[in-house]
């Protein structure tokens, strides 16, 4: 079984058995295994596209998979498309067995593993000794992040393994994304970023239908980009604190919040993102860098400066790029993470 350069995850044997190959964060750099043409075959999964989605050509009775990161203890849940909520997800008292070894890193799914499926932080131990299974929103609040490595490695940029070692190193997994504000914990950021990618993806598909002349202009790889590591600036500014506070009747106790550092790099916020992703040797397209500096929108914009109002028309007439990541993540942090 091996994997091809379009992603096409194949088969052993003419047998109903299916792959998956659910690539996570971590430190891999494995080589890409050769490549073959599987095309006509029915029983092939194909991942499609830049989002870590799969068309399947029929229902396997098991299915082996591997990992690029150890992953065999952790339990998989279902997500959507676009990763950013949990569409299936387990009860204690299903897991049976961790998955079983097979020959050269393969392992028997026992679970329901599908092209959709990423692991949580859970063990299958630390779940089965829940009273109850978590809900949604809190299995989500636990996912590997792998579904944002997946989606930038989708872009094909060099280095891009290195890129993703220095945000797993500065925290970038881990951060919320505000302090007070829109999901204010421990992993809040990359849920946010995955919902701006979600809406610009969303808001290119409208302008195209209108546009088709802007394609060019909002390629995918650079919507992917811009969208997760816009906010990269956040990864070293927040700080977990316990300060005291009295409670609803009075007493005072120990409540842990975030406050927020900006000694690390005090530059601004869009332009520290394009500073912090360039210093790690990623390469950024112009229009990707104005739409990182400018996503802020004319909120980053020093009305008292000609030079900087002048800078941020001359950006947006230069490219469409920089309005749809503005309008996302306006659209995701003020309606999509809106409270119910």
């Amino acid at each position: 079984m091996s994997i091809n350069q379009n992603g096409i995850i194949v088969p052993a044997a003419a047998a109903a058995l299916m792959a998956l190959a659910a690539a996570g964060c971590g430190s891999s750099k494995s080589a890409a295994l050769p490549a073959a043409d599987f095309s006509d075959d029915p029983s092939v999964i194909e991942i499609t596209g830049s989002a870590p989605v799969a068309t399947v050509g029929m229902v396997p009775r098991a299915r082996i998979y591997r990992t690029s990161a150890p992953s065999d203890s952790l339990v998989p849940v279902t997500v959507s498309p676009t990763g950013n909520f949990v569409t299936s997800y387990p009860a204690p008292t299903d897991l049976v067995a961790p998955p079983q070894h097979l020959a050269d890193g393969w392992l028997l799914d026992h679970r329901g593993i599908t092209p959709q499926s990423v692991f949580t932080r859970y063990t299958y131990s630390e779940y089965r000794s829940l009273p109850a299974a978590p809900s949604a929103d809190e299995l989500l609040h636990s996912l590997d992040p792998s579904v944002v490595c997946a989606l930038l490695r989708s872009t094909g940029r060099e280095d891009i393994d290195y890129v993703i070692e220095d945000l797993e190193a500065m925290g970038f997994f881990t951060a919320p994304a505000s302090v007070r504000n829109h999901f204010n914990y421990a992993g809040g950021l990359v849920e946010h970023s995955l919902g701006v990618y979600d809406a610009a993806m969303m808001l290119r598909e409208g302008v195209l239908a209108r546009r088709p002349d802007l394609e060019k202009k909002l390629p995918v790889e650079s919507v992917i980009i811009a969208s997760l590591l816009h906010d990269v600036c956040k990864a070293n500014i927040y700080r977990l604190v316990t300060r005291k506070r009295k409670n609803e009747i009075g007493t005072w106790e120990d409540i842990e919040e975030y406050e927020v550092n900006y000694a690390e790099l005090p530059i601004g916020h869009g332009e520290k993102s394009v500073v912090m992703l360039l210093r790690m040797g990623f390469y950024l397209e112009d229009d990707e860098i104005l739409a990182i500096r400018w996503h802020m929108g004319p909120w980053a914009v020093d009305t008292g400066s000609i030079e900087q109002d002048r800078s941020y028309r001359q950006a947006i007439a230069n490219t469409p790029l920089l309005p749809l990541i503005h309008t996302a993540d306006t659209v995701s942090s003020q309606i999509l993470e809106r409270n119910a």
